[in-house]
């Protein structure tokens, strides 16, 4: 499996997506005992290409899901597992942490418990699961931590020259790459009606002025 890593991390057009996908069911029956059976390995296929894959209840997902999260961590881009609750979360992370270890990817998971050192800590591990309500808060954020530092070049510059010492002033996220959406129709459909927003407390002198007169 330590072969196939460094061909996936350069996006090497050699790189032998069907060959490792054997390699990788094979150290998921070894690791956590679960069969990837033909429709498992095809949806995985699927999901590596960037489709909607469908799949029937009882076909397992999460064995899906993993196998193709476990060869898009060798990338070395941000990989983000999306699925329903944190009860999920902790489930499938904990559940396949031995078969990520075994495959050579490190895997995090954010709650809505987790504090924000550990947040960061599970976004720069290879495959972080979450759900979509902290993934999209962690990255506003950041976004409105890059604009309460004049830009986000000058607040990334002053991040690579450690000018802050506290961990808090930077940024959660490593970035945003790939995402593997468990229940797309639930979440980009269904739950898509509502906006998920995020506020700061910003002066407002003409609000005052009006209270005041």
């Amino acid at each position: 499996l330590q072969d196939y890593r460094p061909l996936f991390r350069r996006r090497s057009q050699s790189a032998p997506v069907e060959e490792a996908m054997g390699a990788v069911r094979e150290a998921a029956y070894r690791t956590v005992g679960l069969v990837a059976y033909p429709e498992q390995i095809a949806g995985s296929l699927g999901l590596l290409e960037g489709f909607l894959v469908e799949m029937a209840t009882g076909e397992g997902k999460t064995l899906t899901a993993g196998l193709a999260a476990a060869i898009a961590g060798w990338s070395g881009r941000p990989c983000h597992v999306i699925t329903a609750n944190d009860y999920l979360v902790k489930r499938d992370s904990e559940g396949l942490k031995a078969f990520y270890g075994f495959c050579g990817a490190t895997v995090g998971s954010i709650s809505g418990q987790s504090d924000q050192e550990a947040r960061r800590q599970a976004h720069h591990r290879d495959i972080t699961y979450c759900t979509s309500k902290e993934l999209l808060g962690d990255y506003l954020r950041d976004a409105l931590q890059a604009e309460a530092h004049a830009g986000k070049v000058r607040q990334l510059i002053s991040t690579l020259k450690n000018v802050h010492p506290s961990r808090r002033r930077r940024p959660v996220l490593r970035g945003l790459y790939r995402a593997i959406v468990d229940e797309a129709d639930s979440l980009l459909i269904d739950e898509a009606v509502t906006p998920l927003i995020i506020s700061r407390a910003a002066p407002n002198p003409s609000l005052k002025k009006a209270c005041l007169a």
